[in-house]
């Protein structure tokens, strides 16, 4: 049950992200796969198999270097849509298939158990960690979720970026005419996604 609600976080913080991209007039359908190779390389990066010179990274580090990985992948997306001006769904297909290549051949299609993440570091279950709030159980993961739909509901009613954004989705010419950037702002939209 415990890791059956950490997806349902995740994916309302997917969504939360996707937003942005929907928001422009775009989609992107590599966020999910994104979100696998990120925390595939995390789980790698924390783990060891006890061969000579394989050594377990901290677990901070892998935590970095997974937001880092999804945010080159939202920088590559953003790069090909907002500079290349390619169509969004046929870039972000390709991506996914290609993200989705990639995690396969860097994981040697092997499973991770989780029992072994969990061994090394708890660090990677931060957000699944529980409290009680009333009668209910709530996580981190939660209270994350929540906090980032509120953050954007205020930047996307109340500051110029928010209005750029609707601008740019409703249309992209006349607001390019106004002087907003829009390819800079659909870029940061992908990126932004990606992290």
């Amino acid at each position: 049950a415990g890791a059956g609600a950490g997806h349902r976080e995740a994916r309302g913080i997917l969504a939360a992200a996707q937003t942005l991209v929907v928001l422009t007039a775009g989609i992107d359908l590599a966020i999910g796969v994104i979100m696998v190779f990120s925390f595939v390389i995390m789980g790698n990066m924390v783990l060891t198999d006890g061969s000579p010179g394989d050594f377990a990274m901290p677990a901070v580090l892998a935590l970095l270097a997974g937001f880092a990985v999804a945010g080159i992948c939202g920088f590559v997306n953003g790069f090909l849509v907002a500079r290349l001006r390619l169509p969004p769904f046929i870039v972000t297909l390709g991506t996914w298939n290609i993200v989705m290549a990639i995690c396969l051949i860097y994981s040697a299609n092997e499973t991770m158990r989780e029992a072994d993440v969990t061994a090394a570091t708890s660090w990677l279950h931060i957000f699944g960690t529980s409290f009680r709030l009333g009668g209910a159980v709530v996580t981190l993961g939660v209270v994350a979720m929540i906090v980032l739909y509120v953050v954007l509901w205020y930047m996307l009613n109340y500051t110029a970026f928010g209005r750029h954004i609707y601008a740019v989705g409703d249309d992209p010419e006349a607001a390019e005419l106004s002087g907003i950037r829009t390819d800079r702002l659909v870029f940061f939209c992908f990126v932004n996604m990606g992290v």
